[in-house]
């Protein structure tokens, strides 16, 4: 009604007004919310969404890398459906931020040591979220072939969040450990409703 507040995920563009349909991407806010944390109520709902296209659980054991907003978000959500967090970035002050907001654990890539060191863990993880956008993390990722080291565990997820016009991976490295590669797009209202509740 007149007054209320709402939040639209309809990406309609810049635009001065929109009229929202009643079956728009939409929600109601609580008048108790915070104005500017509702500001990345759109942010969160796509990491709420990610988790959930990812059947994220409890017994999971979740791989974020990349730290940027859409990684600590990814990590906070995560953490909220009750998995274990793990993120990696090459920036410090991101990783500092992941564990702040409560991840399990960090690893900075840009530092030899610590990078060999995830990649010894390849049995750690079963749910893997890839948001840089960078085809070379990927390929690290996913391995190039049936003797290169991957972080894979077997039966693994691996969601692919940032936008690529084209993919490429080695196939064989990938279904030798008989992964699942997720991609995602935006958010529903499922995830909408969600990432307010919570």
């Amino acid at each position: 009604k007149i007054g209320d507040i709402v939040v639209d995920g309809t990406v309609p563009g810049h635009v001065q007004y929109h009229l929202l349909k009643e079956d728009d991407l939409m929600a109601k806010l609580p008048p108790s919310i915070d104005l500017l944390s509702a500001a990345l109520l759109g942010v969160t709902s796509v990491a709420v969404h990610d988790v959930q296209r990812a059947c994220v659980t409890p017994d999971d054991r979740v791989l974020v890398l990349g730290a940027g907003v859409i990684g600590q978000m990814l990590a906070q959500a995560a953490t909220a459906f009750g998995a274990s967090v793990t993120v990696a970035d090459l920036i410090q002050s991101r990783l500092d931020i992941a564990k702040e907001l409560g991840a399990d654990d960090t690893y900075n890539l840009s530092k030899k040591e610590e990078k060999e060191a995830l990649l010894g863990k390849e049995e750690n993880f079963n749910v893997f979220f890839e948001t840089t956008g960078s085809d070379a993390v990927l390929k690290e990722l996913t391995g190039t072939g049936f003797d290169n080291r991957s972080v894979f565990a077997r039966n693994c997820r691996l969601v692919i969040v940032a936008g690529r016009d084209d993919i490429t991976y080695n196939s064989n490295a990938v279904q030798i450990k008989e992964c699942t590669i997720v991609h995602v797009h935006h958010y529903d209202q499922r995830a909408l409703n969600t990432a307010l509740r919570l």
